[in-house]
């Protein structure tokens, strides 16, 4: 199987005020089509349960509210327990909004344990996911005298795992973004997961501006998760 595709318009609640298209929301527009994809590929398979390790993301166009988007994706390598996906969005007339590339680690539903990928099921994804890469974690820990901010989940930020949705801590980048460089920012950026927040846990988030974007979103002494953006592409 090769790329799929969805159409998905993004409506007034996923944009800023100033009507363009926020990055939680985009990364949202990611994350269903991938789960979609996923599912039709293994059928009734319900052994793995897929979780972003890291999402490299390119934005190139803050898209207006009630803009048709094209969403496209395909798997384009993989490695023992995990897959990389590729992801394009582009408007009617073919602008880039956005390209994305996102390692997803192949785990258990139950017991959230990594899950070997068999070598059907990696076949099944097309020549373009026969190539073997990395899932290595990039970005640095965080500055240690680094400044604290408590940062609150909210009920809804939730999924069905008990853990903040990876699409949620994009909001926190927005918020930066905006009392940094202002709304609509374009960029490149990158997300890196650990063990997230769960359910329960005190988060808390330290910024920093010294060079590009850098957030890092604390459970006590570890780091769940990390995000860098640098405006500008």
């Amino acid at each position: 199987m090769g790329a799929r595709s969805i159409v998905r318009i993004p409506h007034l609640g996923d944009c800023d005020r100033t009507g363009a298209l926020r990055l939680d929301s985009l990364v949202g527009f990611l994350q269903d089509i991938a789960g979609d994809d996923a599912r039709v590929r293994r059928g009734e398979e319900d052994r793995i349960a897929w979780l972003v390790r890291r999402l490299d993301l390119e934005v190139r166009v803050r898209p207006r509210a009630l803009t048709p988007l094209t969403i496209t994706t395909w798997v384009s390598g993989h490695g023992p327990a995990w897959a990389e996906r590729r992801t394009r969005v582009t408007t009617g007339s073919g602008a880039v909004v956005a390209d994305a590339v996102t390692i997803w680690a192949a785990v258990s539903p139950q017991t959230s344990a990594p899950v070997r990928l068999g070598r059907e099921e990696i076949a099944a994804w097309g020549p373009d996911a026969q190539r073997r890469v990395d899932a290595r974690l990039r970005l640095p820990a965080p500055p240690s005298a680094g400044r604290r901010e408590p940062w609150p989940p909210r009920v809804t930020d939730f999924d069905a795992y008990g853990h903040v949705n990876n699409a949620v801590y994009w909001s926190a980048v927005e918020a930066a973004l905006d009392g940094w460089v202002g709304p609509g920012a374009l960029g490149r950026a990158t997300i890196e997961f650990r063990d997230g927040i769960a359910w329960g846990e005190t988060a808390e988030v330290v910024t920093s501006t010294d060079d590009g974007l850098d957030l890092w979103f604390l459970v006590g002494s570890q780091v769940a998760a990390t995000v860098r953006f640098e405006p500008g592409v």
